[in-house]
C-alpha cells in the first residue's frame, strides 16, 4: 500500500517531468490502482525509473507496473514477504492481533488458507519452507484472477439434458455428431 503523502509526490515527479497537471479524478483512479499492488518503495523506483528510461510521452499505469516489476507472481512473493514480517512483528500468530489479519486483501487470505493457515506458516519446517511458500503464492495469484462461475444451476434439468446431449455427441466420431 502506498502511503498518499508518498503518492503525491511521485505524481508531483512525474508531473513536472512530463510537463503534465495531473487532474484529481486521473489522481484517484492511479491511487487505487497502484497502491493494491506496490508498496511506497516499489512505487518510488518505479516513478524514477519512469522517469529515467520512457522519454515518449506521459507513461500509463501500465508503464509504471511494469517498470515496478509487478507482474502476478512479483506481487505474491511481495505479499508473502509482507506476511512473514507482520508475524514476525508480532511474535507470531498467537499474539497477532485480529485487525492485523483483517487487513490483509483477499489474495493474502487466500494464499494463507492454500499454505494450511497462520499457524502452519509459522511453525514450518525448514524442508518444507518452499513448498509452503508455493502453496501461497499459487493461491495468490488463482484469487487475482479469478475463474468466473459457471451461471446455470447444475441441478437444473436444461442444464443436465444439454451437457448429456454434449458428451454423447462428442463421443461419436466426427462426421456423426449432430
Amino acid at each position: 500500500m502506498i502511503d498518499k503523502e508518498v503518492f503525491a509526490q511521485g505524481m508531483g515527479l512525474l508531473a513536472g517531468n512530463y510537463g503534465r497537471e495531473v487532474d484529481g479524478a486521473v489522481a484517484r483512479s492511479w491511487y487505487e490502482i497502484l497502491s493494491s499492488r506496490l508498496d511506497n518503495q516499489q512505487f518510488i523506483a518505479a516513478i524514477q525509473r519512469t522517469m529515467v528510461e520512457h522519454k515518449e510521452f506521459w507513461p500509463s499505469v501500465g508503464i509504471i507496473l511494469e517498470k515496478a516489476g509487478a507482474d502476478d507472481e512479483t506481487r505474491a512473493q511481495s505479499a508473502w514477504r509482507h506476511l512473514t514480517d507482520t508475524l514476525g512483528n508480532h511474535g507470531g500468530y498467537r499474539f497477532m492481533p485480529h485487525e492485523v489479519y483483517q487487513s490483509f486483501d483477499d489474495a493474502t487470505k487466500a494464499g494463507i488458507k492454500a499454505a494450511g493457515g497462520l499457524a502452519e506458516i509459522t511453525n514450518c519446517s525448514e524442508q518444507r519452507w518452499p513448498s509452503l511458500v508455493k502453496k501461497f503464492c499459487k493461491a495468490y495469484t488463482d484469487a487475482l484472477t479469478p475463474i468466473p462461475a459457471l451461471s446455470g444451476a447444475t441441478g437444473d434439468p436444461e442444464v443436465r439434458r444439454l451437457v448429456a446431449r454434449t458428451s454423447r455427441d462428442m463421443a461419436l466420431p466426427r462426421g456423426d455428431r449432430e
